[in-house]
Formats: structure tokens, sequence, C-alpha cells
């Protein structure tokens, strides 16, 4: 039987592609189908009372500013939060080895005392054992909590984020095994070009250069919910978001790389014939 290494690789090379294009959305809301009016209590959102409680509207108070998902979006006005109080949304626990999340963000003020987090949680959205990002002083960060609230971010070399502008950020929370069976890195991008509104863009985001990376063992090997909250401090912005989507990828991909694997076995005993 005559074997054809270059040909065998070239279907191998097809099959990872393929294998890396496509997921499962295990969470996602654009807000189209939610009543107007308070976030709290439509679906298994939880939003508090107050400053950081988050609205749903059509125009985001900011005006009529569409940023992506249709012409809802929930909104959140101007003046200190509770630090204390998180937004969340509950989903399946999923503790798959990467976690992607994407979501449209659009705020009055990035610098300066203004500051916004979102991230993966394993409970109700408190800061402990998360890993995703924060927005502060004109940054986009990366940043990872331990089991006791410990963090740890990237402060440097990390993209500009501008102030009234509608901004696609995804990250993508990871187990490296450096930390046994616990999630341990989140990478970061801002506006990267292929963050469509899918799972199979999503996915994709993760083959692009330009993220950015935190790394901390958070102490869970789980997450059931998306988070976000802004600061505490005076002076914090009126914030608009849109188009949430959480995303794994499926199990065929990991089908494809054994079939990838097995390929390359051949190719390589042939060559050693």
């Amino acid at each position: 039987m005559k074997y054809y290494p270059k040909r065998l690789a070239s279907v191998g090379a097809f099959l990872l592609a393929g294998a890396l294009a496509h997921g499962t959305i295990i969470f996602a809301d654009d807000f189209e189908a939610r009543s107007s009016g308070d976030l709290d209590g439509q679906g298994t959102w939880t939003s508090p009372s107050g400053l950081n409680q988050y609205t749903v509207e059509t125009d985001g108070g900011l005006g009529n500013v569409i940023i992506g998902g249709g012409n809802q979006r929930i909104f959140t006005e101007s003046g200190s939060g509770d630090g204390s109080s998180p937004t969340f949304a509950t989903f399946a626990a999923e503790s798959h080895n990467q976690i992607f999340v994407r979501f449209n963000y659009n705020a009055t003020a990035t610098s300066g005392g203004p500051f916004f987090s979102f991230r993966l949680t394993d409970d109700d959205g408190d800061f402990n054992s998360t890993l995703g990002i924060t927005v502060q002083n004109g940054q986009l960060r990366p940043r990872s909590t331990n089991a006791s609230g410990g963090i740890t971010q990237l402060t440097s070399g990390v993209p500009a984020i501008s102030a009234d502008t509608t901004h696609t950020i995804v990250f993508m929370a990871e187990k490296t095994g450096a930390a046994g069976d616990n999630f341990d890195r989140v990478t970061a991008w801002l506006n990267p070009a292929l963050a469509g509104e899918n799972a199979d863009d999503l996915l994709a985001v993760a083959n692009l250069s330009g993220g950015v990376v935190a790394t901390a063992d958070t102490g869970v090997s789980s997450f059931s919910a998306i988070s976000f909250q802004k600061g505490s401090s005076g002076g914090q912005a009126a914030i608009q978001l849109d188009s949430m989507m959480v995303a794994i990828p499926e199990p065929s991909v990991y089908a494809a790389l054994l079939s990838l694997g097995a390929l390359a076995i051949i190719v390589l005993l042939r060559r050693h014939r």
C-alpha cells in the first residue's frame, strides 16, 4: 500500500482547522427578549438596586447608539456603584478546559477613577475565584483572583480602551494543568477581527495574536456565572453592555484532534520504514 505523507498532512490540517472552528454556546443574551425596565429577575439575572442597577433600554440612556445584538441593551447610569453588589447571571456549571466569553461595551469614561470588571465566577459573582477583565485607567486588563480574593492582573503592554466608543471584548479562561484541574489563566482581546456573534467566530479568536494574559490559580475547576460591576468610588461612568455570549469547544474537537494524531503517526511510521 502506498502512503502519501503530504496528502495526509493536508487532510490533518483540514481536520484541525475544522476542529478549532466549532463551539457550543452555554449562555447568550442580546436582551432583545427582555422587558424594558429593571434587569433584575429577568431570566437568571440578578442586579442590585441603586447606581449598580442595570435596566433594559432601547437607547441605553446615552442616545440611540446601537452597540450590537439588535436594538435593546442594558444600561447603568453614571455615579458611584456598590462595589460589593455585582450584577450576575447563572448557567449550568461548566468545567471545560477552555471557556470563551464575549460582550460589547460602551462607557462615558474609561480613564482615571472609573472602574469596571467583567468575569467568570463559580457562584454569585463575588470577587473570589474568578477569571476575567477590568477596565481601569484607560486600559483593558486581564485579571484573575484566587479563592481568598488575591488579585493578579496585567497592567503593562495592555490595549488602551476609549470612552464613548463601542468595543468588543473577548476573554478565554483556561486550565493549563499547572494548577491541577483548576482554572489558572485568562487571555483577553480588544476588538478582535474574528469576534462575530456566533460560537465558531468566538472560538476562532484563540488563534489570533494580540491577546494579553494573567495567570493565577483560581482554586476552582468550574464556573457557573458571569458577573460584572463598576467601582464604588466617585466619578464612575455610565455603561452600556450588549451581545453577551459564553461558549466552549464542541466535543467533536477532540475526536478531530485524535484523528489528526493518528494521521501524524501514520506519516511517521511510513518515514521510518
